[in-house]
């Protein structure tokens, strides 16, 4: 699991002070990126990459300017060709939003889905057990 804590900035709120929902899609993005981008990450075969397919945010609770937010991200389910990262909020022990966020391997030259190599496939579920074993990404 990858946790990021940060404090939002004032122009992520609106005229009440509550975090914006627009702003939640910007910090999931931030997460999925440093999960599958960051210094532990698996690294991509050239000429392939990930895609975004499909996002889902259900909003829990209002957040708020000036509280510390963090962000805990991991890797939810490992398919074919997809997989799907489950990002929770938090802000002062309150969850403010869960997502889930589906991704699918995309051939960049020939611009369609495909199914991810086994070697890949195989460094991914060892991430994910690495991480749900130790707690870190």
């Amino acid at each position: 699991m990858l946790v990021e804590h940060f404090m939002p900035r004032f122009c992520e709120t609106d005229a009440l002070g509550h975090i914006n929902n627009v702003s939640y899609s910007a910090w999931v993005e931030q997460s999925r990126t440093s999960l599958l981008m960051g210094d532990r990450a698996v690294q991509l075969p050239a000429g392939f990459n990930f895609v975004l397919a499909n996002v889902n945010m259900d909003f829990m609770a209002e957040g708020y300017f000036g509280h510390q937010v963090s962000n805990h991200s991991w890797i939810d389910k490992l398919g074919n060709s997809s997989l799907q990262i489950r990002t929770d909020i938090f802000q002062q022990d309150r969850q403010l939003l869960k997502a889930s966020s589906t991704l699918v391997y995309f051939d960049l030259k020939n611009k369609h889905t495909c199914p991810m190599p086994e070697e890949f496939k195989q460094k991914i579920s060892e991430a994910i057990k690495r991480n749900n074993d130790t707690g870190a990404v």
